[in-house]
């Protein structure tokens, strides 16, 4: 259930056949989705409720956990695949569809979190005007 919902999602913003019907078939995309979301839901949470202090209510600071998002997203992301690739057997060389579907999985982890954000930040209470 899981794969084909984040399957319909990535395959929407990136579709190479063969590299999409490996991850499709082998159901990476389910493990892979929700580990982004973890991951992008995270951010934002440590950075207006653990990190919420006067001191990081500025929009650099917000800026650096979209930076620590992309990060954490862009070695995750292709760490995942080709561990699974390898481990499944897959050896066609994917390094350039593997790459392209990282930069989509980082966008897509940096638009969530900053929906995220726009959504609890008025729950914080020294960080609420950040970033706007």
């Amino acid at each position: 259930m899981l794969n084909n919902f984040f399957a319909s999602i990535y395959d929407f913003f990136y579709f190479e056949p063969g590299f999409s019907g490996n991850m499709f078939a082998n159901g990476l995309y389910g493990i892979l989705g929700l580990l982004t979301v973890i991951i992008a839901v995270t951010m934002p949470l440590l950075y207006y409720f653990a990190l919420n202090h006067p001191r990081y209510n500025r929009k650099i600071h917000w800026a650096i956990m979209l930076l620590i998002n992309a990060v954490f997203i862009g070695i995750l992301t292709p760490f995942w695949i080709l561990s699974n690739f390898q481990g499944l057997g897959i050896t066609n060389n994917f390094n350039i569809s593997i790459f392209e579907f990282t930069l989509v999985n980082i966008i897509l982890a940096t638009l969530l979190s900053i929906i995220i954000s726009f959504l609890i930040k008025g729950l914080s209470i020294n960080c609420s005007k950040t970033p706007f």
